[in-house]
């Protein structure tokens, strides 16, 4: 009866978030193709004529695959913590008769359905642009979809971790120079973990603590294959970096918000 209770729970707070998100997914990918269209066109076109390599566009897609949920991370805290500071929603959702850790996994796995369903929509979008370079035949399909939900997962969870750490709106401005962007622009979303341990020993050695790299690494293995990080490497890395997260953010906010 208990499991039953914390399932039903469950999924009433996963149906709750995504009816509440379904009004911005439009717009969200609208922006996704923007920014895919305008990276690829550029680095997998123009480019070229610069003397980068002819697989670059894919290797760029493969990057914005891998890291495409942590630019969800700036709406989700900011939304968590407007909530938190106004009407509270997320402290209700504490008291309700189900676990701490049932509301926190609603809360990962709603933003996890969403940021994934617009990376599975931009995929095609992927194709039609490179064309030739994007080759159906190349890709691992099973390691590629396990990275890249592992990865949103990870990055679900590390916007209730930084929402936990920020604490209040006052700060929020920290968390795109602080955390989104030293992430997203050191975490291999322009190079690889193998180019630079070439170049750069000691740069690849802080590569491997950052979530991100794992997550590009990851994709790119699946997706083209080549001298990358093995896949299930990845996943398991991902999934070890959201369990740490995970736990201590129930303990961050449990402190802040005095949670049961």
């Amino acid at each position: 009866m208990i499991l039953k209770n914390e399932l039903s729970v469950l999924k009433s707070l996963i149906q709750y978030r995504l009816f509440s998100a379904k009004s911005t997914f439009i717009d969200d990918l609208i922006d996704k193709i923007i920014w895919v269209s305008g990276t690829i066109l550029v680095m997998g076109y123009l480019m070229k004529s610069f003397g980068l390599k002819d697989d670059y566009g894919i290797f760029m897609f493969g990057g914005i695959l891998g890291v495409s949920g942590i630019f969800e991370l700036w709406p989700m805290i900011t939304k968590l913590l407007v909530d938190i500071e106004g009407d509270n929603l997320f402290g209700y959702h504490a008291s309700l008769t189900c676990s701490l850790y049932t509301v926190f996994l609603a809360y990962i796995f709603a933003q996890t359905f969403y940021t994934i369903l617009i990376s599975v929509l931009i995929l095609p979008l992927g194709k039609v642009l490179l064309w030739n370079q994007f080759l159906i035949t190349n890709i691992s399909w099973v390691p590629l979809l396990g990275v890249i939900i592992v990865a949103n997962l990870l990055f679900a969870t590390l916007a209730l971790w930084t929402a936990s750490i920020v604490g209040s709106m006052e700060k929020i401005g920290n968390v795109w120079m602080r955390v989104i962007w030293p992430m997203w622009f050191f975490g291999g979303f322009q190079f690889s973990y193998a180019s630079t341990k070439g170049v750069w020993p000691m740069f690849s050695y802080l590569m491997l603590i950052n979530p991100v790299t794992y997550a590009t690494e990851g994709v790119r293995s699946a997706l083209v294959g080549g001298n990358f990080l093995n896949s299930w490497l990845c996943i398991g890395v991902l999934l070890l970096f959201g369990f740490v997260m995970f736990f201590d953010s129930i303990r961050r906010f449990r402190s802040k918000l005095d949670l049961v």
